[in-house]
């Protein structure tokens, strides 16, 4: 086997390249839209900025890591990516498997509730997202949104994290 040959066989595939950059995306996205967001949301003075990164970063893998398993691909290379997020993402933070399935619960427990609401009977666009902010303003705040800036956060924010990884998976 020539070197070229050997070197191309260990180049990472495209979604394997995705998989190591998750949480990198994550957190920079959550850095670079803290200002950007305080200028829509005074009320996120009172949040420390680590807060709000933590908690975006969190986000962000879980929404990534959501569209990883809805995608149409063979178990076992899921299973690799899915192995090398979590590597890449507690290698920045130990905790952050808790984090994720934290994340996770609630999400599905406020999806599931949502869905029954006249909110969303006719249309679901925003259900996911919906459900994702609310753990976003929850875990930026300490408790379930109560003000009306609050609840525009739950959306605005859950969009915007939502959107910016549904498509991580696309090579």
């Amino acid at each position: 086997m020539s070197f070229f040959s050997w070197l191309r066989d260990k180049t990472p595939s495209p979604r394997a390249e995705r998989a190591q950059s998750l949480a990198g995306a994550a957190d920079a996205n959550a850095v670079s839209s803290f200002v950007h967001t305080l200028d829509h949301f005074p009320s996120l003075r009172s949040v420390d900025p680590k807060r709000w990164d933590k908690v975006l970063i969190v986000a962000g893998i879980f929404v990534g890591v959501s569209r990883l398993n809805q995608e149409q691909i063979d178990e076992s290379e899921r299973s690799s990516l899915f192995g090398i997020v979590t590597k890449e993402a507690i290698r920045r933070d130990p905790k952050i498997v808790e984090a994720i399935d934290d994340c996770r619960v609630f999400v599905d427990r406020t999806y599931d509730a949502l869905s029954k609401g006249p909110n969303y009977e006719t249309n679901q666009q925003f259900l996911f997202s919906d459900a994702l902010g609310g753990w976003i303003v929850w875990n930026l705040f300490g408790h379930a949104p109560e003000t009306e800036e609050e609840g525009r956060m739950v959306r605005v924010i859950g969009a915007t994290v939502t959107h910016t990884f549904y498509s991580w998976w696309q090579v």
